[in-house]
């Protein structure tokens, strides 16, 4: 597991399977939408405790504010794009079992 940050994302793109957004309540529209489209191509987005809801700074909250309010809408309530809303944290790893394909399976 790797911890990433926006300005990660924006640079590098998201390579792994699963992104967890742990707790964001504020980021970037620019990083969020390269969250939807890595959902839109099969990415695996688990949002924890709470969703997206505004984007950092006085300017940015007003004006990206909606937009940000609509992709979680569509990523995680909608079903739309395969995003997964876990309210609690300690859910995390049984609900990531179901959402993922193990590597390696030992049978007894």
């Amino acid at each position: 597991m790797d911890l990433v940050d926006a300005e990660s994302i924006d640079a590098m793109g998201i390579p792994y399977a699963v992104l967890i957004l742990p707790g964001v309540e504020r980021l970037p529209l620019a990083t969020y939408e390269k969250i939807k489209e890595y959902a839109q191509h099969g990415g695996i987005v688990v949002a924890a405790h709470s969703l997206p809801s505004t984007a950092p700074g006085l300017m940015e909250a007003e004006t990206d504010g909606q937009r940000i309010r609509e992709i979680s809408q569509h990523l995680f309530r909608a079903n739309d794009m395969g995003g997964h809303f876990i309210s609690d944290e300690a859910q995390l790893g049984a609900s990531l079992a179901t959402y993922l394909t193990p590597d390696l399976v030992f049978f007894s």
